[in-house]
């Protein structure tokens, strides 16, 4: 057995202990190829992800842009009977005037109401055709592709 200063380098063996000894090896190599494959499957997951990300905004829009597109078309469909109804209105009171029975006020407030109501299917009008261009936007429909 050797000594070094006056104790053992290796302990004596006996039945009671014994020593184990075990070698690893890690190939650099090795190692930062799979750094590397790791490091790509996490940008094709991020790429995934941006892709559901953007296919649900997109589908949130379309959805969206279809329902204010119907809104807008039933708006704009009340808006028409109550422009025809007001107008019926204004000209009953004004015949009603014409008999003798009304009151020109009457008659002037009948007819600026109908006048109130073409300007509210105007802009339900207006907002119909902006829902169809959003609706059209969400679905890639209509763009021109700009060019420098």
């Amino acid at each position: 057995m050797s000594r070094y200063m006056g104790r053992p380098l290796i302990p004596e063996f006996s039945r009671n202990n014994a020593v184990i000894a075990l070698l690893f090896e890690i190939p650099i190599p090795l190692r930062y190829s799979r750094g590397q494959l790791e490091a790509t499957r996490a940008r094709a997951q991020i790429v995934a992800a941006e892709l559901r990300l953007l296919d649900n905004t997109i589908a949130v829009e379309v959805r969206d842009g279809h329902q204010a597109l119907v809104a807008a078309y039933r708006r704009a469909q009340l808006a028409n009977q109550e422009v025809e109804l007001s107008r019926q209105l204004a000209a009953a009171e004004y015949r009603k005037f014409q008999l003798g029975a009304g009151d020109l006020l009457l008659v002037n407030l009948r007819e600026v109401a109908s006048a109130d109501a073409a300007t509210n299917e105007i802009q339900a009008v207006y907002d119909y055709f902006v829902a169809k261009a959003r609706l059209e936007v969400a679905l890639g429909q209509g763009v021109q592709p700009v060019t420098p």
